[in-house]
């Protein structure tokens, strides 16, 4: 995927496009072991939200179902 770098951290951040919601993303696993998320969230109404989910749990399906669950939460919640 394209990387858009913001190379001068006093600047605003640009304007999100209509229609779209930027996503700044890093996960990990340890199979079997682990789930991490975590993302910023950009919307075009000028919200912003951090999501950080960390689990310990040997089923990692599960957690997927409730990550996405609390992810459409929240996004839901700032539309």
């Amino acid at each position: 995927l394209p990387v858009k770098k913001h190379l001068d951290p006093s600047l605003p951040l640009p304007p999100v496009p209509e229609n779209f919601v930027q996503v700044i993303n890093k996960g990990g696993t340890l199979k079997g072991k682990a789930l991490h998320d975590a993302a910023i969230l950009l919307l075009p109404n000028g919200k912003r939200a951090v999501l950080v989910l960390m689990t310990s749990t040997p089923d990692n399906v599960k957690t997927l179902e409730i990550f996405k669950r609390v992810s459409k939460t929240l996004y839901d919640s700032l539309i």
